[in-house]
């Protein structure tokens, strides 16, 4: 499953808040630095920050909708 596993696990077996989440196409995995993203957010919050990227190597817009549908079900997005 790939990355898909890493998105699976992130909607479905983790419960704390998300800072920030980036969601697109395959580009978005080196378009953001998300680890650098996270620290930088967290030094600015003064606590520890989540922040997540969802890419997919598909064209369509059942998936990312489904996606943030099911992670919206489960965590809190600020």
């Amino acid at each position: 499953m790939g990355e898909y596993s890493f998105i699976k696990e992130e909607i479905f077996n983790k419960n704390e808040d998300i800072d920030i989440l980036f969601l697109g196409g395959s580009i978005i995995w080196n378009a953001i630095d998300t680890p650098y993203v996270q620290k930088a957010l967290s030094e600015k919050l003064g606590r520890p920050a989540k922040v997540v990227t969802f890419g997919f190597y598909f064209s369509s817009f059942d998936i990312p909708y489904t996606l943030v549908r099911d992670l919206l079900e489960k965590r809190r997005v600020k």
